[in-house]
């Protein structure tokens, strides 16, 4: 029996959420590393593949593939649109934090970085979220050249 296709695993809010992201120019990717064999390291490089301009934030790096790299979502110099979170839930939380306090309102938490803490607090903060969806799926979906129904 075949999968069902990454539309239908998904509820259409949630889908709508996930287009209307995808629209959205200016990213950070929190958890952005230099390991290229990591999901972090993935996420930045194709999202600036595909025309994104994207700010890597970790703490460990100054710099990422040559972009400057921050430490944390409050010292970004400016206000992405959307963060991508690639973290653990626990870590998950602050950035939480950090994003309602700079003002950005859409978070894509990756599969694996939240937990119940971290969604009660997003509805909590009045955050818009997407959760138990890859950008990278999205992304090879096609679901950034759909148009939202």
């Amino acid at each position: 029996m075949e999968e069902p296709g990454f539309e239908m695993q998904h509820d259409p809010s949630m889908m709508d959420r996930m287009h209307n992201f995808l629209k959205e120019p200016t990213w950070a990717v929190v958890g952005a590393t230099t390991r290229t064999e990591k999901v972090g390291h993935t996420i930045f490089a194709t999202l600036r593949q595909q025309g994104y301009q994207v700010y890597p934030v970790h703490p460990k790096y100054t710099a990422i593939d040559g972009v400057t790299c921050y430490p944390s979502v409050t010292a970004l110099p400016v206000v992405p649109q959307v963060v991508d979170v690639v973290v653990p839930p626990d870590q998950t939380l602050m950035v939480l934090k950090e994003c309602a306090e700079k003002g950005i309102r859409k978070i894509w938490m990756q599969p694996g970085t939240q937990d119940d803490r971290c969604l009660q607090l997003a509805e909590t903060l009045d955050l818009e979220v997407v959760h138990n969806a890859c950008v990278l799926i999205a992304l090879r979906e096609g679901l950034h050249r759909t148009p939202v129904q």
